[in-house]
């Protein structure tokens, strides 16, 4: 059984002519609800083997509020190929880890994250909202359409 744990990174700072859109940071909202999420995720009892995530400002502050409050440690690997990439490409960077973990989470990007989520369920699955949480369970590979979609974790749900 192979899991894989798709969180998108939390609510930022608008987009702005004089910082660059790799640079933002998280707001009050943003830093408030990857705790809520965060506290769930630890409800479930769950845990990645490894934790994948975009070197962006944002997403580096989501896995930070996520690790400060779930308290647990982890393995951890920060990717410039995660910044705004396809699901395609994000799937690329999974296979390359997918034999070595049955546990992976990647802290992403829309639309890439949320598309990667819907490529990858066997029904289907809905766009991640700012500290949305997918997670999916495999028989065995993490190919399109296999995935079962066993927790949808949002904030405004919690």
């Amino acid at each position: 059984m192979k899991t894989l744990f798709l969180l998108r990174h939390s609510k930022t700072e608008p987009q702005s002519l004089i910082k660059s859109d790799f640079n933002r940071k998280l707001i009050e909202r943003g830093h408030l609800d990857i705790k809520k999420v965060a506290q769930k995720f630890n409800e479930l009892n769950m845990m990645p083997d490894l934790i994948l995530c975009s070197t962006a400002v944002r997403a580096r502050e989501t896995l930070t509020g996520f690790v400060e409050e779930t308290g647990k440690q982890y393995q951890i690997e920060f990717l410039d190929g995660l910044y705004h990439a396809s699901a395609s490409e994000i799937l690329d960077i999974i296979h390359s880890y997918q034999h070595a973990h049955d546990a992976i989470m990647v802290v992403g990007h829309n639309f890439g994250i949320s598309n990667l989520a819907n490529w990858l369920s066997l029904n289907g699955a809905e766009e991640l909202p700012t500290s949305g949480m997918h997670i999916l369970e495999f028989e065995t590979s993490l190919e399109p359409t296999t995935g079962k979609l066993i927790h949808f974790l949002k904030p405004k749900a919690i």
